[in-house]
């Protein structure tokens, strides 16, 4: 799918926290027919199991009814944005079909490629930034679900460069329809498992099946988080910010050190004149006190300088650059916080559970 044009900011989808978005939905809509067009669910649920001793998990339904739970989740996002921009209902009945038992996989691949490509069709004319975001959740389920630990190419293949340059390209382009930090968080993971993928020195580890494992645990990271099922600054801890403040102090250290040694001949020879001024105040004036006043407010104001000025201009500048840095180091954070890494070697983040 070729990288879509810039997506502008659609204020219509801000919606209170915890709430799914259209944009959430169409990434979520993309994410789980990709799912379900990998693995579509058996046409029977097969033999009854004795009753377990406790009730279960998603993990232990059974193919069937998990892949019956995934039409239904794909059913309720294609009918939120069916009824909010009037798109095509069959696609909806289509899907509803699906879950009727005795579908085989066939038909279900064959109509969920069907309604995938209606549904390109159709928000590339009523709504372009949900269709980058509907290609946007394919591209990154296909990026977490496809590699295969007895296909070890079928890494590099996903996580190509020149590929997941569509996948920068689509969360910067809705970064702003996004949970605070999501496209951030999402997009600097991301570009740290491309870096571990294309390492030589992990080649043996992606044979193993526990990094298929971690990377289906960090694509369901991913996707709470452009979802707003999580908030990506909940995944900090103390610890976190004490070491983004840490770093922050000394990027700023520097950015105070550059300035002076930038601009230290103007601050020296603001310096010179002020000492000079003074010096012949003292020596020439009879009332030195006052007239060593008078002649330094009137030397500064030749030179365009006064506390009013210096204080604001600095003031700005420096408040402008403190925060810059301290946002920075947070997302620097809440990248690593996001960062599953395999359990053979983290990329940047955290090591799999």
């Amino acid at each position: 799918m070729a990288e879509s044009p810039a997506a502008p900011h659609h204020p219509a989808d801000a919606t209170p926290s915890g709430v799914l978005t259209p944009t959430g939905s169409a990434i979520r809509l993309g994410w789980q027919l990709a799912t379900v067009y990998l693995d579509p669910p058996p046409a029977q649920p097969g033999d009854p199991a004795p009753a377990p001793p406790h009730l279960p998990g998603t993990s232990e339904i059974g193919a069937y009814r998990r892949g019956k739970m995934l039409v239904g989740e794909i059913e309720h996002d294609l009918q939120a944005l069916t009824t909010s921009l009037g798109l095509d209902p069959q696609n909806l009945a289509t899907v509803t079909a699906l879950k009727e038992e005795g579908v085989d996989p066939a038909t279900t691949r064959s109509d969920v490629l069907t309604v995938y490509q209606s549904l390109l069709v159709e928000l590339a004319a009523v709504a372009p930034h949900l269709q980058v975001a509907l290609g946007l959740g394919r591209m990154l389920a296909d990026t977490t679900l496809m590699p295969d630990p007895a296909q070890p190419g079928t890494y590099e293949e996903h996580f190509d460069p020149a590929r997941l340059e569509n996948a920068y390209g689509w969360l910067g382009d809705l970064h702003e329809d996004l949970p605070e930090h999501a496209a951030g968080a999402v997009s600097g993971s991301l570009k740290a498992w491309a870096g571990w993928v294309g390492d030589p020195a992990h080649a043996t580890a992606l044979t193993d099946k526990a990094t298929r494992s971690a990377l289906r645990t960090q694509g369901k990271l991913w996707r709470q988080l452009l979802c707003g099922d999580k908030q990506a600054a909940d995944l900090l801890q103390s610890d976190d910010y004490a070491e983004a403040s840490s770093r922050m102090i000394e990027q700023f250290r520097g950015v105070l050190f550059r300035f002076f040694r930038r601009w230290w001949a103007p601050i020296a020879g603001v310096v010179l004149v002020a000492v000079l001024v003074t010096v012949l105040g003292i020596w020439l004036l009879p009332d030195a006190a006052l007239k060593v006043t008078t002649v330094l407010v009137a030397a500064a104001g030749a030179l365009g300088i006064t506390w009013k000025t210096v204080s604001s201009t600095v003031g700005r500048a420096l408040a402008t650059s403190r925060e810059e840095l301290w946002n920075a180091e947070v997302t620097r954070a809440i990248v690593a916080a996001a960062t599953i890494g395999p359990p053979a070697a983290a990329p940047t983040g955290r090591p799999a559970a």
